[in-house]
């Protein structure tokens, strides 16, 4: 229906009512509330953003009504974006979150809180290189990114690139700068 507004949520009515989430390392189960019924449906993700954005998907795709079992199957063929988030394992049981896909703080942050969440290892380190394009001049940039890292326990900060390394000073967090990959590849 042209115009009409269709809307969900996690503390009141909604269209669609998400009444519970579980997620585990790479995986979001949801119940929710649609049209009187309750539904369920998996997602192969479970990072926030992710989620988020598949419970948007999901909601247009009822509404058109599609049914829930038709979703599920095409959620089913879902993969990662490559280089998004993504999650490998490491050496010494170190788990390592690549997002080189994106470069800009709301990513960071995302990132971050997946770091955060979902990893087990009690020490957490960050590499970060510069973050270019963002319209922001460096130094509020670079300002920005301390703020987010400020309640976080960091084992160890690294930073790479000459735009970091001009703004090491705006870190609370002690910082390893090193002005390109081959400087800290030869470290």
């Amino acid at each position: 229906l042209p115009g009409r507004q269709v809307n969900w949520s996690r503390l009141s009515d909604a269209d669609l009512q998400i009444l519970e989430e579980q997620t585990n390392r790479s995986t979001t189960s949801i119940k929710a509330l649609y049209q009187s019924a309750k539904i369920n449906i998996r997602l192969p993700f479970a990072d926030p953003a992710s989620i988020e954005n598949l419970i948007h998907i999901w909601l247009v795709l009822l509404d058109l009504g599609f049914s829930n079992d038709f979703i599920q199957k095409q959620i089913d063929t879902l993969e990662p974006i490559r280089m998004r988030l993504e999650q490998k394992a490491g050496i010494n049981g170190c788990t390592l979150i690549n997002d080189f896909y994106n470069s800009d703080v709301l990513s960071l942050k995302i990132a971050l809180d997946l770091l955060f969440q979902q990893t087990l290892q009690k020490k957490k380190s960050l590499i970060i290189s510069d973050i270019l394009q963002t319209g922001l001049p460096e130094n509020e940039l670079y300002r920005e990114i301390s703020s987010l890292l400020e309640n976080r326990n960091l084992h160890q900060f690294i930073g790479i690139g000459p735009a970091i390394c001009r703004n090491r000073d705006l870190f609370t967090k002690p910082i390893t700068c090193f002005l390109s990959t081959s400087d800290y590849l030869t470290s």
